[in-house]
Order: structure tokens, then C-alpha cells, then sequence
């Protein structure tokens, strides 16, 4: 019967194949192989930890852009309407899931760029506030 133990020696890993022999066999001689030879390693996962529950706040003064791509599901204010800070903008719906932009500031909408439906990219202009 073979048996297979992996076998670490300083920073080098090897893995040896070992046979278990009776009393009556004469013992061969196995090859030792570096495990990096042998077995190609996992891929290692990449931890995406989610970002805190916050409302997000556009903080560049001027033009709001999308900060992801998705679809325009809401829009809350149009042209002339008079905002508090943390007032909603709009809805971004990506991936199932509805991310709302909020007024950095106190502000007036001077311009509205996109409409309910619209795909928008990550950087697209959607509103200018001022």
C-alpha cells in the first residue's frame, strides 16, 4: 500500500510517496519531488469585506458623478429644487441592490443629466449642484 505525506524541510515543501512493504519484499527506492512540482497550489481567495452601512455623500462640490455603474431607479429632485446636506438625490440600482446618493451640502439642483432607466457608467455626470 502507498502512502503520501507532504513534508516540509526549512521553507521547501516535498511530498513523498511512501510504500508500506512486508518483511519478505526488498525495499525500492522512491523519488522525492518538490511539491510545487508535483501539485500546482490553490488559488487564494480574495477577502472582500463589505464596506460600512453609510449613506453615500458625493464630496466634490459641482457635478455629482455614479459611483458605480448600474441603472437609474429614482430620481428625487429636479432642476431649481433647493437641498439640506444628507437630502436623497438618487437611486442607482447595481447588481440587485439600490445605492443612494445623498446631498454633500446645503445646495440648489442647477441640472439634472440622466433619467429613471438610464445605465450610467462609474464617473458618468448625473446631477450639477450648486
Amino acid at each position: 500500500m502507498i502512502r503520501k505525506f507532504k513534508v516540509k524541510v526549512e521553507d521547501e515543501v516535498f511530498l513523498i510517496e511512501v510504500e508500506e512493504l512486508d518483511k519478505d519484499k526488498v525495499i525500492q527506492k522512491e523519488t522525492v519531488k518538490p511539491v510545487s512540482e508535483v501539485i500546482a497550489p490553490p488559488p487564494i481567495p480574495q477577502v472582500i469585506s463589505a464596506p460600512p452601512k453609510t449613506p453615500k455623500i458625493a464630496a466634490a462640490p459641482g457635478v455629482i458623478t455614479a459611483p458605480l455603474p448600474g441603472k437609474i431607479n429614482t430620481i428625487a429632485v429636479k432642476s431649481g429644487d433647493a437641498l439640506k446636506r444628507g437630502n436623497l438625490l438618487l437611486l442607482i440600482e447595481a447588481m440587485k441592490m439600490e445605492n443612494e446618493l445623498f446631498a454633500p451640502y446645503d445646495c440648489t439642483v442647477k441640472k439634472v443629466f440622466v433619467s429613471v432607466g438610464q445605465m450610467v457608467e462609474m464617473g458618468e455626470q448625473l446631477l450639477e449642484i450648486g
